[in-house]
Parts: C-alpha cells; sequence; structure tokens
C-alpha cells in the first residue's frame, strides 16, 4: 500500500505551493526534473526528484490562466457577464471568439468595452 505526504499553502494572492511525498511501486530507477514556466497557465517552479519506490514534487505555481491574445493574466473581473451567459470561464487557449451580435458589451473574446486597452 502507498504511503503519502501532501501538504500545500498560499504565499501570495496568486502564488501558492506544494509539497507532494510518496511511496509506492514503480518501475521507475532514478528521475529528476527541474523546470520554471512563464507566459503560461499555473507558471511557476517545479523539482521533482524520484529513487525506485519513493519519489517527491515542490512546486511553487501561479494559480492563474494565461490570455495568448492579449499577452498576459486573465482578469476574471473584466470579463462580460452577457457573452459568459452561464457564467462560464471562455476557453482562451482555443481562441474561440463569441457570437457578439446581441453583445455590445464587449470585444468579442469576452472583455468588457470598459477594461480594453
Amino acid at each position: 500500500m502507498a504511503k503519502m505526504f501532501y501538504k500545500n499553502g498560499q504565499l501570495s494572492k496568486t502564488k501558492f505551493w506544494e509539497l507532494q511525498i510518496q511511496n509506492d511501486n514503480t518501475e521507475v530507477i532514478f528521475d529528476f526534473g527541474i523546470s520554471w514556466t512563464k507566459n503560461c497557465d499555473h507558471a511557476g517552479f517545479s523539482f521533482k526528484f524520484e529513487i525506485l519506490s519513493f519519489w517527491l514534487d515542490f512546486k511553487v505555481y501561479d494559480n492563474r490562466h494565461w490570455d495568448y491574445d492579449r499577452n498576459n493574466y486573465i482578469d476574471y473581473d473584466k470579463l462580460c457577464p452577457v457573452c459568459l451567459g452561464s457564467g462560464e470561464i471562455p476557453d482562451f487557449e482555443s481562441k474561440v471568439k463569441y457570437d457578439t451580435k446581441e453583445c455590445s458589451n464587449c470585444d468579442g473574446y469576452g472583455i468588457k468595452k470598459e477594461f480594453q486597452e
């Protein structure tokens, strides 16, 4: 049976951390990785170490999502309630343009005109 330790916390309004340690049956003898991402969803630092059946995973990341059209983080307070209707978050990664025939509040991507640059 696998033994697991998991702990997480908040560093600031948008920054979080996670630590996971686990001992289980794996076929990996050794694995090690460090990554640092930016300008993407949940950007941040990640460290992974695995040896035999023991592994450790540590992350510090931004909980925000990236708007690839505007090259900035999505500010959900600026989203148009008319286009979103049901309150769903738009799929910015696929860059789907919303039907704005009935909406004069936004730019067609769900951002209210009052917040457009």
